[in-house]
């Protein structure tokens, strides 16, 4: 599953099972990229929230093939 930094968006793939421990706890992840601190939990928030936008957004697209 795919955890989001918050200040600078950098993706990280995090194994479900070890999400599922950790999701409703304080334990914080150090970017590599820029250095924040940041709560696992926001982290998966955010990585959800983006996936339903992704999602809606491609449910949204006219079909391009199609014409009037």
């Amino acid at each position: 599953m795919a955890v989001i930094c918050n200040e600078c968006g950098k993706l990280y793939d995090v194994e479900p099972e070890l999400i599922e421990q950790l999701k409703n706890t304080s334990f914080r992840i150090r970017c590599d990229a820029c250095g924040s601190l940041g709560l696992l939990s926001e982290m998966i928030q955010e990585a959800e929230e983006e996936k339903k936008r992704e999602c809606g957004a491609k449910q949204k697209m006219p079909d391009s093939s199609v014409s009037a």
